[in-house]
């Protein structure tokens, strides 16, 4: 594990503490895209334990886990997570849900931040974290009781006194995933029940925004196939809907990926195949005739993460197992081959909702990560760099005594593809770092990632920049 760690206990009834590693060298001149970054912390890695407690009392998920990440104007880079507290010996009650924590660019804790030793708890679990231009800190996450957490901090750590304090917002039955958009609203994609899929959005002050679909719900049109539809009244039952990402465009338009599934002639489960759709509400919640067909693009599979570029493109991130394949042995003997790995697959779309056939191979990227993680893919965020090229990081499994069992992954890519000059064939795997949970890029094009390495905070930092160069005619 990593070298010359110091722990830094907090005092005063805060009952956290830090596992800092941050030792600053210069970056070699030939350090390339992918390439750790020598100048951030400990050979380009940070960690930071908010959750002491649980560095020995706790057991399985216990530790903490940042999930959320922004940079401030100045360079500070702040973390923010969940401490989860299964098996600590302090009671539940006395243990704040969640945590924000400021790094200096070099990686340095900064432990002005919030007057608390670089460590600020929240009344909530953080989720997502924006910064504004004089770096304050809007908080959203999940909160108790089923509710949803809104604060805004100083770019100083203190809890901003011209907000209206920690807001408590009603969180929407069967909500699958929250953001903010650029006028500070808050939207939640949820689906209340598995027959229908809701947009709901709130002001910044966190009341129903009434001008978004019906009193600030707007619901998706859910599809019908033509045989589906032309099937007598009663004789199929309403459609399986899931939820599984969204994104928000510039002009506050709001783009949904679904997957639906159809109930058999009896109108009863089980559910037919999964189709997979992507759906634009315009910004008052109405279904937009003008995307794809109709308001709806028809995807070729599932989607994990979404995000759309500074062209207004939209990218779709998933995991897709492989097709058994035949294969040409030695012998020249064809044989049947399955794949226990999973695909890194990425579909590019345009604005208007239609695939962009330029990227990949029409219109999507594929990638085997690395040959010695073999299992599940699970990509979690997606940034862009300041040429428009997309950086995917995720997880992949671990082999190893720690939990949950992870390790992080990123990748770059052109609007073309995979992008070769980056880390190994566009993929950097460091068995390191645990997973990456989310990414930014600094305006110098330097990459930093946040998630978990031995159940505590965890940055790192990646050279960016370089000469991108799509992979052509190189295998997965």
């Amino acid at each position: 594990m990593w070298k010359n760690a110091d722990m830094l206990t907090r005092i005063g009834g805060l009952a956290t503490a830090i596992l800092l590693v941050a030792l600053a060298v210069g970056a070699p001149a030939s350090a390339a895209p992918g390439d750790l970054d020598p100048s951030f912390g400990q050979d380009g890695r940070v960690q930071v334990q908010t959750n002491p407690g649980c560095l020995k009392g706790c057991v399985e998920f216990g530790g903490s886990y940042a999930d959320a990440l922004a940079l401030q104007p100045d360079g500070g880079i702040v973390l923010g997570g969940d401490n989860d507290y299964i098996g600590a010996p302090v009671p539940y009650s006395e243990h704040m849900p969640g945590a924000l924590v400021r790094l200096l660019p070099d990686g340095t804790l900064d432990t002005s931040f919030g007057g608390a030793g670089g460590i600020v708890d929240t009344p909530f679990e953080v989720g997502r974290i924006d910064s504004d231009a004089l770096g304050r800190l809007a908080v959203l996450g999940g909160a108790e009781g089923g509710m949803l957490g809104l604060a805004r901090y100083t770019a100083t750590g203190a809890l901003d006194g011209s907000f209206a304090g920690v807001l408590r917002i009603p969180q929407p039955r069967g909500s699958q995933e929250e953001q903010r958009d650029a006028w500070g609203r808050i939207l939640v994609l949820a689906a209340a029940t598995s027959f229908k899929i809701d947009v709901v959005r709130y002001t910044a002050a966190g009341a129903l925004d009434a001008s978004f679909g019906r009193g600030g719900n707007a619901q998706l049109h859910l599809p019908r196939t033509r045989r589906e539809a032309a099937q007598p009244p009663g004789t199929l039952g309403p459609p399986e809907a899931t939820p599984l990402a969204f994104a928000i465009q510039r002009d506050g338009s709001v783009i949904v990926a679904f997957a639906m599934a159809s109930s058999n002639p009896s109108g009863s489960p089980p559910y037919g195949p999964r189709r997979y759709f992507l759906e634009r509400l315009t910004p008052a919640g109405r279904v937009d005739r003008a995307f794809g067909r109709q308001g709806i693009a028809r995807l070729p599979g599932s989607v994990s993460t979404m995000a759309v570029a500074p062209n207004g493109h939209i990218l779709l991130a998933s995991a897709e197992r492989p097709k058994a394949r035949q294969i040409r042995e030695g012998s020249g003997l064809l044989v049947r081959a399955t794949f226990e790995s999973e695909e890194l697959v990425l579909a590019y779309y345009t604005s208007a909702g239609w695939p962009d056939r330029s990227f990949g191979k029409n219109g999507a990227a594929r990638s085997w990560l690395t040959a010695e993680h073999l299992g599940r893919v699970d990509p979690r965020a997606i940034a862009f760099d300041a040429a428009g090229d997309a950086i995917v990081v995720g997880e992949l499994p671990k082999r190893t005594v720690d939990v949950p069992l992870g390790t992080g992954f990123i990748a770059r890519y052109t609007p073309h593809g995979r992008d070769c000059s980056f880390g190994a064939g566009g993929v950097v795997v460091n068995d390191e770092i645990g997973g990456a949970s989310a990414v930014a890029v600094q305006p110098n094009g330097r990459i930093v990632i946040a998630g978990w390495s031995d159940k505590a905070f965890m940055a790192a930092r990646y050279m960016g920049g370089g000469t991108p160069r799509t992979c052509r005619g190189e295998p997965h």
